[in-house]
């Protein structure tokens, strides 16, 4: 009865999108007249904000420190004068597709806008981070400032951006010998992670973008028949798939974060690095997907969490946001990528192989679903309407955690710089708007991947961060060692 319940209540909420739509149809006319007049009544305005950018543009301008910040710290071979770097930002911001870099975000009628900062300098933006009497900076150090650069407010009219030239570094698991990290930072509205890897890659580094190919959606071949019977009940599956997603309801355990719970300070941590092809063998054995595998190892961690921290939760499950590259993405500042759901088994006594073919079950199902259709269709819509209106209706009141998996290539980047390259790449991002307590991302490049966290500290403290990452890893290797003990 209770999941007939659900199931009403959430075809209720899509049947009210219906009115919702026909009473925005005159906001909509509205940004179409003043986009297309803007140039004549606001010249000293650009375009609007772009539909999915809008989501995150209210958080921007909160009194408390920001949700929707990505920050991507480069790890490049080398150290190179401060006329080096400045004169490729210099050529980055002054590129076309780059325009954003020298504009903020301001106001016309409820909707958001480009406008071009006319005291623009770049130093604003590109500042050097200096150890004390330029001492070797080590790991703990960078992570320090990324956990200080997600909990930094942006300056309100300036453009959402800023980049940390970090020198003298050293990682022992890297190649010997000084340096380079590249820390930057970004606000969610002005572009994804994408948009930012490219940007440096292109813009800066001046590299081909062939070298990070986005992933591609692995696309089931269908016969001619299989084809129409899969677009002629788009609509009924469309139907079922938003009835049973809006229908969910808030999963209620500590990770669940309303804003009157947080304390507006976000923690930040990283795993050791592991070769993917450690990865690739779990994968290979199991005759699991890659993405299957990493969610085994999250969903392992968090019930081993809970059962340390003696969390006792009803639900023998917790829900996690996924955000997925659209293909085609431009190269451009954009936020191209729609979204999935998955409800990640939370049973502490599972084997970890019964947990990974149940989280392949439930990612082989997402293939299938039509959510990330209905999530894009959403965000290019609502997106169009009131800013304030876009944040309410977007914010996040279902899922706990969320995971963000930034695969950043393949093959090593190039820098452009006495013919240096690009060793390692890291990302950290914020629990965007909700209630969102830890965020979880996997970034992989070359030959390895590390896990990350983000964890609004009303959740856990920094060492609760740590031990999270830690199970992970025991996770993956519990996991590899039990995949080949079945065989023998």
């Amino acid at each position: 009865m209770s999941d007939l319940r659900a199931f009403l209540t959430g075809f209720g909420v899509l049947v009210s999108l219906i009115p919702f739509y026909v009473i925005s149809i005159p906001v909509f006319i509205l940004r179409f007249v003043l986009c297309k007049t803007s140039k004549f009544l606001r010249p000293d305005l650009c375009t609007a904000v772009s539909a999915q950018g809008n989501l995150f543009v209210s958080d921007l301008f909160s009194r408390n420190s920001p949700r929707c910040v990505i920050v991507v710290p480069i790890v490049i071979d080398g150290c190179y004068s401060d006329v080096q770097y400045l004169e490729r930002f210099a050529d980055m911001v002054d590129t076309k597709n780059y325009k954003e870099f020298k504009q903020y975000i301001t106001f016309w009628h409820g909707f958001a806008f480009w406008a071009p900062d006319r005291s623009f300098e770049l130093r604003n933006h590109v500042k050097f981070y200096d150890s004390e009497n330029y001492k070797t900076v080590i790991d703990k150090d960078v992570s320090s400032l990324v956990e200080r650069l997600l909990n930094k407010q942006f300056h309100p009219r300036r453009s959402p951006w800023e980049v940390y030239i970090v020198r003298n570094y050293e990682d022992p698991e890297l190649v010997r010998g000084k340096k380079t990290v590249l820390v930057m930072r970004f606000h969610h509205s002005l572009a994804d992670g994408y948009s930012i890897l490219y940007a440096i890659i292109e813009g800066l580094l001046q590299s081909p973008l062939s070298t990070v190919p986005l992933p591609e959606p692995n696309y089931v071949k269908r016969s001619k028949l299989d084809r129409f019977l899969f677009k002629a009940s788009l609509l009924f599956r469309l139907v079922w798939d938003a009835s049973c997603y809006f229908g969910k309801g808030v999963s209620q355990n500590p990770w669940n974060v309303p804003d009157e719970r947080k304390v507006w300070k976000q923690l930040y941590g990283k795993s050791k690095r592991i070769p993917i092809e450690r990865i690739k063998e779990i994968k290979n054995e199991l005759n699991v997907s890659f993405t299957g595998v990493l969610l085994a190892a999250l969903s392992g961690s968090v019930a081993r969490s809970f059962r340390v921290k003696g969390i006792a939760t009803e639900a023998d499950a917790i829900s996690c946001f996924i955000p997925l590259p659209l293909p085609g993405h431009p190269s451009a500042l954009k936020n191209h990528v729609t979204g999935a759901q998955v409800s990640l088994p939370l049973e502490d006594d599972m084997s970890p192989i019964l947990r990974v073919r149940e989280c392949e079950e439930l990612l082989q199902q997402q293939k299938s679903s039509t959510i990330p259709l209905l999530l894009h269709f959403l965000a290019r819509t609502i997106g169009l309407h009131f800013s304030s209106v876009c944040s309410f209706l977007t914010s996040n009141r279902v899922n706990p955690i969320g995971l963000t998996n930034f695969p950043a290539g393949i093959h090593e980047i190039k820098t452009g710089l006495a013919d240096g390259k690009v060793l390692a790449v890291d990302l950290a991002v914020g629990g965007l708007t909700g209630v969102t307590g830890v965020a979880f991302m996997a970034i992989s490049y070359v030959d390895h991947i590390r896990f990350a966290v983000t964890a609004e500290s009303s959740v856990m403290t920094k060492d609760e961060v740590e031990d999270l990452l830690r199970y992970i890893c025991d996770e993956v290797d519990l996991l590899h060692t039990l995949a080949f003990a079945i065989d023998t």
